[in-house]
């Protein structure tokens, strides 16, 4: 197993069979009876010809080896192929960089949704805020009541005349509308 950097300056893993079909003469073993748990071995000696060892010197100084124990009736070697990352996951880093670059768009769109969001509500809390005023300006000039005028003995000459004078309603009205538990507001002309 080892890993190296490629072109595109990623590091790279990947796993090789060097040899097969090895025959094994001896295991680093511990005989201790005061232990109930098994050592780990450090050591394995294989029967190998000298290119054989050649190989597996070069190959522990480039990488990591492993040693993986096969049936016993397998006497024969058996074709492989080099093993990678993409292996595991049937993935390629373009795959892998076109997933994420998927899941940053949907990022982006769920947060400009929320500050769409919250604009929408802050102009619904200031439309909320602009009815309130209305509708008290509106609860004060309707409690305004006109004095009585107290006249003294009428005179023929002088006559007045006391008239009220209904106010003129606003242009435009503000309308409220639930819809399920959110108040939308609109502001609308009023209809003659």
């Amino acid at each position: 197993t080892r890993t190296v950097r490629g072109d595109d300056g990623a590091d790279k893993s990947f796993v090789d069979v060097l040899l097969q079909s090895m025959k094994v003469l001896a295991i680093d073993q511990v005989a201790d009876v005061s232990k109930d748990s098994p050592t780990v071995v450090k050591s394995v000696t294989l029967e190998a010809s000298t290119k054989d060892a050649q190989k597996l010197t070069l190959a522990a100084g480039a990488g990591q080896l492993s040693l993986a124990l096969r049936q016993a009736a397998a006497s024969k070697g058996e074709m492989t192929e080099r093993v990678t990352l993409s292996d595991l996951t049937g993935e390629t880093p373009a795959d892998v960089a076109a997933r994420q670059a998927e899941l940053d768009k949907k990022a982006a769109a769920e947060a400009e949704a929320a500050a769409e969001r919250k604009r929408a509500e802050d102009k619904i809390a200031g439309l909320t805020q602009a009815v309130e005023r209305v509708g008290s300006r509106l609860d004060e000039l309707g409690k305004v009541k006109i004095a009585p005028i107290v006249m003294a003995a009428p005179q023929p000459v002088v006559k007045e005349v006391v008239k009220y004078v209904q106010p003129e309603p606003p242009a435009r009205a503000t309308i409220g509308v639930f819809r399920g538990v959110k108040l939308e507001t609109y502001d609308v002309p009023r209809q003659p």
